[in-house]
């Protein structure tokens, strides 16, 4: 690995990062196979976290990776939902682009692409319901809020983890990007 880079110089720390890389691939696997149920069939995925998670602490190309590894696994277990992958392949892009770009901050960023996106992926996740008004505005304020939910929580253990002692040595502090 590179000098100077998230990685760090010597291989302890690329093997502590590749073991914590790990670990946020099988959370996210784990998130993706086991929603939170509420009522009227709205549920959150909690996924978004884990590859947000990858993306600050890794970088953008860990993150796809992350992203499509978590997608491919559940396609070989049997809950593979084609625009979930597609929509969050779409996602990291949407927002590391907009980052790189405009800086600001990551949740606006993502609330932004899902509300150009939300009604794309109601069309193609509830398309059934769009007869029915509700429904495919109850399917939208889900996307809105799962993903506020998802980038508030993936900012914050993102910021935490190189706080801590034995974060510090591996990571490099990060400015959060949701506070003004």
């Amino acid at each position: 690995m590179m000098e100077g880079t998230v990685w760090g110089g010597n291989h302890q720390n690329s093997l502590v990062h590749a073991m914590i890389l790990f670990v946020f691939i099988v959370l996210g696997i784990a998130a993706e196979n086991n929603p939170l149920y509420l009522i009227f069939d709205v549920h959150f995925t909690f996924t978004a976290v884990f590859y947000f998670i990858v993306f600050r602490l890794f970088g953008y190309r860990k993150a796809l990776i992350a992203v499509s590894i978590i997608y491919l696994t559940c396609y070989f277990m049997g809950s593979f939902h084609g625009t979930r992958f597609i929509f969050a392949l779409l996602e990291i892009s949407f927002v590391v682009a907009f980052l790189r770009w405009k800086g600001k901050e990551l949740l606006w960023w993502d609330l932004l692409f899902w509300f150009i996106a939300g009604p794309i992926a109601c069309y193609f996740t509830t398309h059934h319901l769009l007869d029915e008004f509700i429904f495919t505005w109850l399917a939208l304020l889900t996307y809105l809020v799962n993903a506020l939910i998802c980038v508030i929580i993936a900012e914050v253990v993102s910021t935490v983890i190189p706080l801590l002692p034995i974060g510090s040595r591996f990571f490099v502090k990060k400015k959060a990007l949701f506070f003004w």
